[in-house]
């Protein structure tokens, strides 16, 4: 675009760098979705993967909550703190099984 861009520091915007306008986006996000064949998939539900996935995958809450732009970890921890009890169910799992055989907790 050249001398026509226009450099409003903007993290999603037209090809031109003007904002792109609330109701836009949403149209768009919609459009994309209907394309990948996803069904129905909140704009939200995008943000929510972006902390689900790294928790299931050990990521550290610091480093979630600085990708989510919370002004904490209690922010972060507060919100998507269940998400982590599928992993701290597979770690005690995971030390049960280290157990000699007959002192498993039943």
């Amino acid at each position: 675009m050249g001398e026509d861009y226009q450099k409003n520091n903007l993290i999603f915007c037209k090809e031109n760098g003007e904002p792109i306008y609330p109701d836009r986006f949403y149209e768009t996000h919609i459009e994309l979705i209907k394309q990948a064949g996803l069904g129905h998939v909140r704009f939200h539900d995008l943000r929510h993967s972006v902390a689900s996935a790294p928790i299931d995958r050990g990521f550290s809450l610091k480093d979630i909550a600085e990708l989510l732009g919370h002004s904490s970890i209690q922010v972060t921890l507060d919100i998507y703190g269940h998400l982590q009890d599928k992993r701290k169910k597979a770690a005690t799992d995971a030390l049960s099984s280290l157990l000699p055989s007959g002192t498993e907790k039943k």
